[in-house]
């Protein structure tokens, strides 16, 4: 399987660490499969910089949201819009301890 490393806004990355977000929503844009490691990097967004703290999850469940839209418009036109391929995978920690990079 594959390990994905994954930049985690901090108050992301501790709820997954105390066991309270068991989830992670992403754009598929790399071809994520049951049974891949996540490696959660935790990051400031404020400071645009990687923290040293870093969780490992592994991915038990994938439900895709790429989807079409049907978007009633002006004279009840119906137009298709292309949702982007989200993903929502439920994650389980691998170990109940943060490591540093």
């Amino acid at each position: 399987m594959t390990q994905h490393r994954l930049k985690t806004w901090t108050i992301f990355f501790n709820q997954v660490v105390q066991g309270s977000k068991t989830f992670e929503i992403r754009l598929n844009d790399r071809n994520f499969k049951i049974g891949d490691t996540l490696l959660l990097m935790e990051y400031d967004p404020l400071k645009k910089a990687v923290k040293n703290r870093t969780f490992a999850v592994k991915v038990t469940y994938i439900l895709s949201l790429k989807c079409f839209l049907d978007i009633k418009g002006w004279r009840w036109q119906i137009a298709r819009v292309i949702v982007p391929d989200l993903v929502v995978m439920a994650i389980q920690p691998i170990s109940s301890q943060t490591d540093t990079l």
